[in-house]
């Protein structure tokens, strides 16, 4: 068959084209079976390589910032939008963090991620390539990202390349068709496009557009298309727009509005004033019922809606109250305005809502207000712009005094008591017109001229220009309330007896003492006074002549400091006086000096004079530059060290000296430790008879056997417990140790008799005696003569008539006594008759130098006489010589304790030094 261009076939360019192409389709076939799938294996491998790297920047970019800042809901967003893009591969997406935690999942994958494929080889068996990168933020790892590409669509591709091979193979070889399926492709690609942009904008993305460059019929179709969807665009946006109005509109409207459908009643739509007056979510709303929203019991019920509903159907929009209620439950009156209307082209039942509770709550009011007026137990005064009484209440004239007619036409000033000034009036009427309100209590004056205080409560009424063209005042009498709360606080700031302020109101004092000292630059001297002398007073002349004595002694403080000082009793006979305004540390002497002074002078009590003093601790304020508890405290510490120094003086604190008396608190505390951790011991100190060398008792020594220093002598931890209440704790422990040991000794053979020593403290505790019957019950096979009480002189002395009280009290339960130390104080015959002691204790400072010392020896020559003249036993101690013991039985004292015959020593120790005494003879002396 011939060309068209008269060409025989085998000679025309077709057929030489058709030849050609069948010979080189006949080789590219041979060549296409023995590397197809290897070439187009890596392809897909190297598409899929360049796949993972196109998506790494993009991981990073969307996801390093979150997961670094673990916002799972936004990566989990971000992992769905790349799963459920329009063109993606990505399978499944999983997110972990550097510790391999997963943070998020999206996409089709199972519980358990697959493991990561080396090569594409090894995923074209599921279809999936499973691999994972690094997410990294500034260099640093911060988690990886694990994801599956779907091979699906590459091996369809491979699949569709193979099978096009042979196919264009075939068509080249039969039919030279390689132009055809060219301009088939030419014209494809281009439909494919304008596919592609047609299914976006079906789904509503209106901005989608085709960009097709060539101009024929298929770039002409796509032009029109672009043409056509910019339309759509600009008529949805304008949509939008007037939608967006409308519902704007809808939602600032002031009243709650439903839209209901007219056939099944359901709730369409409700605007935001709905939502906040219901308390309810927009979900809420539109699943509930308009019963949902009312009370639910007649008349506000489902039945009565439903009337209103198809009263406005029929006769056209209406309007009622109801009464609604929230979602909370909280009911509330509502006005509710029903009518139809047009919406959509659709006909809707539409509800408008309005809250007119508070309306009610004022209809009420209102009704009430009358009732209340003329019932109130609160005086009610209504007066003009002016300020003049136009209207008053029952309660008013009850109050005041006056009648109604007697006060309409006056000003309040009638009721005026004088006892505020000018400021008071132009203060309360300055708030009054700035605020519209004053609240606040006043005196006023009856009718017949009595005073009252009142609670008053004045409130500005304006109308709608601003102006006030009425007051109201409301008032209520709070005399008696007044009067008590007077006596209430009189009572709670001040003693009872001596009528100076008490320990509440010195706080408020001693605060405002050291404000004005900061403001004036002046000292304040606080001072805490304890009297010198009270306990016996107290004691020998009854309780009645203490309390007269306290009460005089407030006066004088009082009458020896300013008006503008304060005397405060803190109890007992303690007080603390606030001396402000001082100029110099001399102007603080004065005033203390003439305090101590009148403290001096004999008191008149029940008939007689009795004289005391004063101790008084002092410190300065700035100088002393504490918080108020300090310098209490301070000034507390320097009465204790004026007391030390004799009594009837005042002391300065001094901070050095704060520091040692804080030493001695830890020094304390220490002490009392140890007595828990068992680290006390007792130590026994030999009595013995020098003519007979008969052992005839021991003395109970008590030793701190401390943990780092050893063993510690009493004298360096006794003094510091000496005035606290932990060394008659400490007492018992010794009394009770000691006792305890001699009940032992007696049962294992040993007839010893064992010593003492008494704190004065716990010497002069209540309930001493009552105590000593408790020892001696729990250990009955002691003699009590066995036991032998040591009172050191200047104790006993202290308290004479308390401590012989005592002693006879000791005497009839068969206890002994012995007076230690004695010549250290006043060694008054007198004394020592009075107090009936069994034993006369002469002290080691005496006896070590009586044989170098004429005056030591005639004072132990004088007490050996003493004792001898009253009958009592005599013991000497200190002593440690031959010599020394032979003088004593010389003078006729047989009885010696000291280190020349053994030093104290553990209880264990005892029986072996007894059986080595008996043995001696140098101690063995004959009396003249």
């Amino acid at each position: 068959m011939p060309a068209n261009n008269g060409v025989a076939w085998h000679r025309s360019i077709r057929f030489h084209l058709v030849v050609a192409a069948v010979v080189i389709e006949i080789f590219m076939l041979s060549l296409l079976l023995g590397n197809s799938f290897r070439l187009i294996s890596d392809a897909l491998e190297q598409q899929t390589r360049n796949r993972v790297e196109a998506l790494v920047p993009l991981l990073n970019a969307s996801l390093n910032g979150n997961v670094f800042q673990r916002n799972y809901t936004e990566i989990q967003s971000i992992l769905d939008q790349l799963v459920r893009a329009e063109s993606t591969d990505i399978r499944y997406l999983a997110v972990f963090d550097k510790n391999g935690q997963r943070l998020a999942v999206a996409g089709r994958v199972a519980q358990t991620l697959p493991q990561v494929d080396n090569s594409v080889e090894q995923a074209l068996s599921d279809l999936i390539y499973d691999t994972e990168v690094k997410l990294t933020l500034l260099g640093e790892n911060i988690g990886m990202v694990r994801f599956g590409l779907d091979l699906t669509q590459m091996v369809t591709l491979r699949d569709s390349v193979v099978l096009q091979g042979f196919i264009i193979a075939a068509i080249e070889i039969l039919l030279s068709l390689l132009l055809l399926a060219t301009g088939g492709y030419l014209i494809t690609r281009h439909i494919t496009r304008l596919l592609a942009v047609t299914r976006r904008v079906a789904r509503g993305d209106y901005a989608s557009r085709i960009s097709v460059p060539s101009r024929d019929e298929i770039g002409l179709l796509a032009g029109n298309f672009n043409t056509m969807a910019a339309a759509i665009e600009q008529r949805v946006r304008e949509l939008q727009d007037s939608e967006n109005r409308f519902r704007d509109i809808f939602d600032s409207v002031g009243e709650a509005i439903f839209v209901h459908d007219i056939d099944s009643g359901r709730i369409l739509d409700v605007n935001r004033c709905m939502l906040e007056m219901y308390q309810c979510t927009r979900e809420d709303a539109l699943s509930a019922t308009p019963d949902s929203f009312s009370l639910g019991t007649p008349p506000y019920s489902a039945a009565e809606a439903l009337a209103w509903i198809q009263k406005a159907l029929r006769e056209g929009p209406q309007t009622f109250e109801w009464q609604a209620r929230r979602m909370s439950g909280e009911t509330f009156w509502a006005e509710v305005n029903l009518r139809t209307t047009e919406l959509g082209g659709q006909t809707r039942l539409l509800a408008v809502v309005r809250d007119i509770s508070e309306r009610k709550r004022m209809e009420d009011a209102l009704r009430q207000a009358a009732s209340v007026f003329e019932h109130a137990n609160e005086g009610i005064m209504i007066a003009d712009g002016a300020g003049r009484i136009i209207e008053v209440n029952a309660a008013f004239s009850d109050i005041t005094g006056f009648a109604r007619d007697e006060a309409i036409g006056h000003k309040p000033s009638i009721l005026s008591s004088g006892r505020h000034d000018r400021d008071f009036y132009e203060q309360m009427w300055s708030h009054l017109l700035e605020t519209g309100f004053w609240r606040g209590e006043i005196w006023n004056r009856r009718k017949d001229g009595a005073l009252y205080a009142e609670l008053l409560t004045i409130t500005a009424m304006r109308d709608a220009s601003g102006r006030i063209h009425q007051y109201v005042g409301l008032f209520s009498d709070i005399t008696e309330i007044k009067d008590n709360q007077h006596r209430l606080e009189h009572m709670a700031h001040y003693d009872a007896l001596t009528r100076l302020p008490n320990r509440i109101l010195l706080a408020d004092r001693l605060g405002q003492a050291i404000a004005q000292a900061v403001r004036t630059e002046k000292l304040l001297a606080v001072a805490y006074l304890d009297l010198d002398g009270f306990k016996p007073v107290n004691d020998t002349l009854g309780h009645e002549a203490g309390d007269q004595l306290l009460i005089e002694a407030a006066r004088r403080f009082s009458d020896c400091i300013r008006a503008g000082d304060t005397a405060c009793r803190l109890g007992g006979d303690e007080f603390v006086l606030l001396v402000s305004s001082l100029s110099t540390l001399d102007e603080c002497g004065q005033v203390f000096d003439r305090i101590l002074a009148a403290v001096k002078a004999p008191f008149r009590i029940g008939g007689g004079e009795v004289c005391i003093s004063a101790s008084i601790g002092i410190t300065v304020f700035p100088l002393d530059d504490a918080d108020p508890d300090t310098l209490l405290r301070h000034a507390d510490q320097a009465m204790y060290l004026a007391k030390q120094g004799g009594r009837g003086r005042y002391h300065l604190f001094d901070s050095r000296q704060d520091r040692l008396v804080e030493a001695q608190h830890e020094a304390r505390a220490r002490i009392e430790d140890a007595l828990r951790r068992n680290e006390f011991v007792l130590h026994y100190q030999p009595k013995v008879n020098m003519c007979s060398g008969k052992v005839v008792g021991v003395e109970a020594l008590i030793r701190w056997r401390h943990p780092e220093r050893g063993m510690v002598a009493p004298g360096e931890f006794l003094p510091a417990i000496e005035e606290t209440d932990f060394a008659v704790t400490l007492g018992r422990w010794v009394m009770d140790a000691a006792v305890a040991q001699l009940d032992a000794w007696r049962k294992a053979g040993m007839a010893l008799n064992v010593s003492i020593n008494m704190a004065a403290r716990h010497l002069q505790t209540p309930g001493f005696i009552n105590e000593l019957e408790l020892l001696l019950n729990r250990y009955p096979d002691v003699p009590p003569a066995a036991i032998e009480l040591e009172v050191l002189e200047t104790a006993a002395i202290e308290d004479i008539v308390e401590a012989a009280t005592i002693i006879h009290a000791g005497h009839a339960l068969g206890l002994r006594f012995a007076l230690d130390d004695f010549g250290t104080g006043y060694s008054s015959m007198s004394y020592f008759k009075r107090l009936g002691v069994d034993t006369l204790k002469i002290d080691q400072s005496f006896v070590r130098d009586m044989l170098d010392d004429e005056g030591d020896r005639a004072i132990v020559e004088g007490m050996i006489g003493l004792a001898q003249v009253f009958g009592r036993e005599v013991i000497a101690e200190g002593v440690e010589t031959i010599e020394i013991g032979e003088t004593l039985v010389r003078l006729g004292c047989e009885l010696a304790q000291g280190y020349g015959i053994a030093r104290p020593m553990p209880a264990a120790e005892m029986p072996a030094w007894m059986g080595e005494w008996q043995g001696r003879t140098g101690w063995k002396f004959t009396a003249r």
